[in-house]
């Protein structure tokens, strides 16, 4: 919310949370073409039943209070206990609930480390089948977690590797592309 907005609805805290502040100083800022999402999260609006989308995620924050969700993702200990415990909700699929989970492990609630736990999202899908023809019978998660492991070894193995489609290298002449998976053979 912005600077502005929080003068209407004053500090955003807990203990003074109000729907109707809240959603009034929303309902403000869309009615001024003020843009109140941003791209990075996309949550769909659950159904609890308000007309407006920024309501209903008023409202589900208000259900996430109601539970003690706090509460919960303190007690699950877990970045994969967390994800579980996200899902629950309403309009929290399974991309969302671990880009939610994975943000809370950097927070003093809960202390988690990113590595121990993965949910493939669709690029983690995508970018895995266009390396490998063959993922050697491994789930998505399981292949990931691979390659994370092993990529240091590889890299060191390989020298100088080149990600085509990811950023633009200068390639010398000297240079020639052996296939197109990426990988660059030929002297410097």
């Amino acid at each position: 919310m912005r600077p502005y907005k929080r003068r209407e609805t004053g500090p955003l805290r807990w203990a003074s949370y109000s729907f109707a502040a809240y959603d009034a100083a929303l309902s403000a800022a869309l009615l001024e073409g003020t843009r109140i999402y941003s791209p990075a999260y996309i949550i769909p609006p659950p159904s609890f039943g308000e007309r407006r989308k920024h309501a209903n995620h008023l409202r589900l924050l208000e259900h996430m209070m109601a539970c003690g969700l706090p509460e919960q993702i303190a007690a699950a200990g877990s970045l994969a206990g967390a994800y579980q415990v996200l899902r629950e909700y309403p309009s929290l699929g399974p991309f969302l609930a671990y880009q939610f989970a994975l943000d809370l492990g950097y927070s003093p609630v809960l202390d988690a480390d990113e590595m121990t736990f993965v949910v493939p999202g669709p690029g983690a899908l995508d970018g895995p089948a266009k390396c490998f023809e063959d993922s050697g019978g491994l789930a998505p998660a399981d292949l990931i977690r691979w390659i994370a492991d092993t990529a240091a070894g590889h890299f060191a193995e390989r020298g100088n590797c080149v990600f085509f489609g990811l950023i633009r290298p200068r390639i010398s002449r000297s240079r020639s592309v052996s296939s197109s998976r990426g990988r660059v053979s030929g002297g410097g």
